[in-house]
């Protein structure tokens, strides 16, 4: 490694290393994924300590399985009897599952079994419970879990996806409205009820039934979406109860979206196996590649100004002198230092050439060439089903309501 001393007093030995470095950790450091993951609970209680219900946990796994096995999804936790007691379901909200939510994540949460409305709240009754509020879990205790800010029970779920299918659920949309101002602006909560208001739902559940074949008719597009539209008319249609009517309401920016499972295979199979550098790799590496050569180009060019230097010098001492021998060794170093000169000259033009295509390269990649992305992070931008929404409105921040 060359020793020589930069104008900053680092040496070109240090700033080499640190390039490399730069180079080395931007090639086999894989860059973190800008979409998060999706993950899903579902809570269904069939069993109450006066009273059973005979399909919610079904439907509950039926969901289950259907997003399991044709979504993508990181987990698809499925609650039922002991563990969606009303001790196991706060034990797993406010420790397990904060713990393996990331701020980028997505969560979606079915909720099936009874529930009461009593002293203007909703309640929604866990297993082995009494229909009263003494025995329910508040609605609002759920919203609390993706309040705003930083706290020690909080979920920091960018966008969380409520599917209610109990009595009175229609309630939880006027919950919902009035925790609006409580999330952060780049998230969102929605809600799916199966009723409207304080109506009754009936079991088994129409809503959760047609739900599960939106999913189904839905596996496997490559672009797609679930509208409330629909909805109704697949309710209507097969003419499932149409009497118990749902809805739907959004706060915040953005919505939960479902990614089918199927679509990764083709997405990687679009891409050459051998691209395995991503677009942020390959910009860091030109720009970085580009102040290299740039700093080879700067040593080259001050050991040139140095030897023309150094011939000025010689020139003044060739006209002071008279000794012969003196003269001869000052005309032998100056063709000497020329010669050094027209090599140095040469290396700075070819770096600063070099370095120009680096950079020209670096700014391609970052203006001109953003999806030039790795097999994994395309599969993980795949198209995007989403769900009841004919538009995405809700990206612009806009309060969406459904109704019949």
């Amino acid at each position: 490694m060359l020793k020589t001393k930069l104008n900053n007093g680092y040496t070109l030995e240090l700033i080499v290393s640190i390039f490399m470095g730069v180079f080395f950790v931007c090639v086999f450091v894989p860059p973190k994924l800008q979409a998060g993951q999706n993950w899903a609970v579902i809570i269904a209680v069939d069993e109450y300590k006066n009273d059973r219900l005979n399909y919610a946990v079904k439907q509950g796994k039926k969901l289950g399985g259907v997003l399991e096995s044709s979504y993508d999804f990181a987990d698809v936790m499925i609650r039922v009897k002991e563990n969606a007691s009303m001790r196991n379901i706060g034990r797993f909200f406010r420790y397990e599952l904060r713990k393996i939510i990331a701020p980028d994540d997505s969560l979606f949460i079915y909720i099936s079994g009874h529930g009461i409305y009593e002293d203007k709240h909703l309640y929604f009754v866990p297993y082995g419970g009494e229909p009263n509020a003494s025995q329910g879990i508040a609605f609002k205790y759920f919203l609390q879990l993706f309040k705003k800010g930083k706290y020690n029970k909080h979920i920091p779920a960018k966008h969380v996806f409520f599917v209610l299918d109990f009595c009175y659920s229609g309630q939880a949309i006027d919950e919902l409205m009035e925790f609006r101002e409580k999330i952060d602006n780049n998230r969102s909560i929605s809600v799916l009820s199966a009723v409207v208001g304080k109506k009754k739902a009936v079991d088994p559940s129409p809503v959760t039934d047609c739900f599960i074949k939106e999913l189904e008719n839905k596996r496997g597009l490559m672009a797609g979406h679930f509208s409330m539209e629909s909805f109704k008319k697949r309710i209507i249609n097969n003419k499932l109860n149409t009497a118990q009517k749902p809805d739907f309401y959004t706060i915040g920016n953005g919505q939960f979206s479902f990614n089918p499972r199927q679509v990764l295979s083709d997405v990687e199979d679009t891409v050459p196996q051998d691209a395995f550098l991503t677009q942020r790799q390959k910009t860091v590496i030109a720009f970085s590649t580009a102040l290299l050569i740039g700093v080879v180009a700067k040593h080259e060019y001050n050991i040139s100004k140095n030897l023309v230097e150094r011939n000025q010098n010689l020139i003044h001492r060739y006209g002071i002198t008279t000794s012969e021998s003196e003269k001869s060794s000052i005309r032998s170093e100056y063709s000497d230092n020329k010669d050094k000169i027209l090599k140095h000259e040469n290396n700075y033009n070819a770096a600063f050439v070099l370095s120009s295509i680096a950079a020209g390269y670096g700014i391609y990649q970052l203006l001109w060439n953003s999806d030039n992305q790795t097999p994994h992070v395309l599969a993980k931008q795949q198209p995007q089903i989403h769900l009841l929404s004919n538009y995405n409105i809700n990206a612009i921040g806009l309060d969406i309501r459904w109704s019949w």
